[in-house]
């Protein structure tokens, strides 16, 4: 949306509209999901109209998660997935953008998961207090800035995660 006023004035060295006003919308998702008994399916975009953190580049939608998968009837045991999903590594990279602190991952992050979304296929589960996940992923992260979506060592990932989700106490 260009103001009224910026009508004639133009930058000399690149004839862009100068005072303009624009309407911006920074990072916006939109996720589907499908369950039908035990098996689901899950596709979610995600898109901008700014420019990125740098400054550099233009509106963009991606898709986030594109997958099928299925899960242990009655129970968190095993849920078993394929496609396109966030790396199931770490405490912060497979967690959804949505549900960070900051939406933008860490530069130490990024440094070692230079994406967040790769294809593979991944088993995960929960039994008492520990939470597991077993993935085979191409090796190749979507997004990358360093590589740009090709794999530099030509190998697949394979990445094993134990944890634990427990609630503290809490004062009141």
């Amino acid at each position: 949306l260009l103001d009224q006023h910026s009508q004639d004035q133009l930058n000399p060295s690149t004839g862009a509209a100068l005072n303009t006003e624009a309407l911006e919308l920074r990072r916006g998702f939109v996720r589907l999901t499908a369950t039908r008994d035990s098996i689901f399916a899950e596709l979610e975009l995600d898109g901008n109209t700014a420019a990125g953190p740098d400054g550099v580049g233009a509106p963009t939608a991606r898709v986030v998660t594109a997958q099928v998968g299925w899960s242990l009837p009655g129970s968190d045991a095993l849920q078993v997935a394929g496609g396109l999903m966030l790396i199931p590594f770490g405490a912060e990279v497979p967690l959804d953008a949505r549900y960070r602190t900051f939406m933008e991952q860490p530069t130490f992050l990024r440094a070692l998961f230079p994406g967040d979304d790769d294809a593979g296929v991944v088993a995960r589960g929960a039994y008492g207090l520990v939470r597991y996940s077993i993935a085979a992923m191409n090796g190749a992260p979507v997004a990358d800035t360093q590589w740009h979506g090709v794999d530099p060592s030509s190998s697949h990932d394979f990445l094993v995660r134990l944890g634990t989700d427990v609630e503290l106490p809490r004062q009141a």
